[in-house]
Protein backbone atom coordinates (compact mmCIF):
# COMPACT_ATOMS: atom_id res chain seq x y z
CA UNK A 1 0.00 0.00 0.00
CA UNK A 2 2.73 2.04 0.79
CA UNK A 3 4.93 1.43 -2.64
CA UNK A 4 1.55 2.16 -4.85
CA UNK A 5 0.87 5.63 -2.84
CA UNK A 6 3.82 7.09 -3.54
CA UNK A 7 4.47 5.74 -6.54
CA UNK A 8 1.34 7.27 -8.41
CA UNK A 9 2.23 10.37 -7.02
CA UNK A 10 5.77 9.86 -9.46
CA UNK A 11 4.04 8.56 -11.96
CA UNK A 12 1.75 12.30 -11.64
CA UNK A 13 5.56 13.83 -12.14
CA UNK A 14 6.08 12.20 -15.08
CA UNK A 15 2.93 12.93 -16.96
CA UNK A 16 3.76 16.14 -16.69
CA UNK A 17 6.79 16.37 -17.75
CA UNK A 18 6.28 14.36 -21.08
CA UNK A 19 10.73 13.15 -21.92
CA UNK A 20 10.37 10.56 -18.24
CA UNK A 21 8.16 8.08 -20.36
CA UNK A 22 10.12 5.35 -19.67
CA UNK A 23 10.43 5.90 -16.12
CA UNK A 24 6.35 5.72 -15.81
CA UNK A 25 6.76 2.31 -17.14
CA UNK A 26 9.39 1.34 -14.48
CA UNK A 27 6.51 2.96 -12.08
CA UNK A 28 3.53 1.37 -13.31
CA UNK A 29 5.75 -1.98 -13.01
CA UNK A 30 6.26 -1.01 -9.35
CA UNK A 31 2.86 -0.52 -9.05
CA UNK A 32 1.94 -3.80 -10.37
CA UNK A 33 4.34 -5.65 -7.72
CA UNK A 34 2.55 -8.08 -5.87
CA UNK A 35 -1.22 -7.64 -7.05
CA UNK A 36 -1.19 -10.84 -8.38
CA UNK A 37 -0.79 -13.31 -6.08
CA UNK A 38 -1.57 -16.76 -7.14
CA UNK A 39 -1.82 -20.22 -5.15
CA UNK A 40 -0.49 -23.34 -6.37
CA UNK A 41 0.40 -26.65 -4.01
CA UNK A 42 -0.34 -24.46 -0.66
CA UNK A 43 2.35 -21.93 -1.32
CA UNK A 44 1.70 -18.44 -2.14
CA UNK A 45 3.79 -17.22 -5.21
CA UNK A 46 3.78 -13.56 -6.84
CA UNK A 47 5.76 -11.39 -9.53
CA UNK A 48 8.11 -8.87 -8.36
CA UNK A 49 8.88 -5.59 -9.82
CA UNK A 50 12.63 -5.69 -8.94
CA UNK A 51 12.95 -1.68 -9.02
CA UNK A 52 14.54 0.56 -7.01
CA UNK A 53 11.51 2.42 -5.61
CA UNK A 54 9.32 -0.34 -5.08
CA UNK A 55 9.47 -1.06 -0.91
CA UNK A 56 8.69 -4.67 -1.04
CA UNK A 57 12.13 -5.18 -3.81
CA UNK A 58 13.78 -2.96 -1.57
CA UNK A 59 13.13 -5.16 1.46
CA UNK A 60 14.33 -7.90 -0.02
CA UNK A 61 17.80 -6.71 -1.42
CA UNK A 62 18.40 -5.05 1.78
CA UNK A 63 17.72 -8.57 3.41
CA UNK A 64 20.24 -10.15 0.52
CA UNK A 65 22.85 -7.90 0.82
CA UNK A 66 22.95 -8.66 4.79
CA UNK A 67 23.06 -12.22 4.22
CA UNK A 68 26.11 -11.96 1.62
CA UNK A 69 28.09 -9.40 3.86
CA UNK A 70 27.04 -10.76 7.56
CA UNK A 71 29.87 -13.40 7.33
CA UNK A 72 32.79 -10.83 6.53
CA UNK A 73 31.61 -8.38 8.66
CA UNK A 74 30.92 -11.03 11.90
CA UNK A 75 34.56 -11.96 11.36
CA UNK A 76 35.40 -8.52 12.63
Amino acid sequence: MISQTMVMAMIDVTKKKQHKADQAKKYWNTWHCQSKIHEVDGRLHGSYSKNRPCTVCAAIRKADLINRYLPVISTW
